[in-house]
């Protein structure tokens, strides 16, 4: 399974991570609040026990949360989202 990260700095409160996912990939957020959007592919979000299903151009924010929240690439094609940490 191959993932690519890219980091940049937007300020000194919110970093933004571009990951991409293999199809069948999975990737676990760090402890943290985010934001994802999907740039390509479909993301299935594990979060407490809630499912989301993102498509390209979805937005979704998550918030600082007690378990994992995991990321899958559910589609035919790689997964590539952004990951904006606050």
């Amino acid at each position: 399974m191959a993932m690519t990260i890219e980091l940049t700095a937007h300020s000194t409160v919110e970093i933004t991570e571009v990951i991409e996912l293999e199809v069948g990939g999975h990737y676990c957020l760090p402890y943290g609040v985010y934001s994802l959007h999907v740039l390509n592919g479909v993301a299935w979000v594990t979060s407490q026990a809630e499912d989301h299903i993102l498509e390209c151009g979805d937005e979704l924010t998550i918030p600082r949360q007690p378990h994992a929240v995991i990321v899958s690439a559910v589609d035919r094609q790689p997964l590539r989202f952004e990951m904006h940490r606050r």
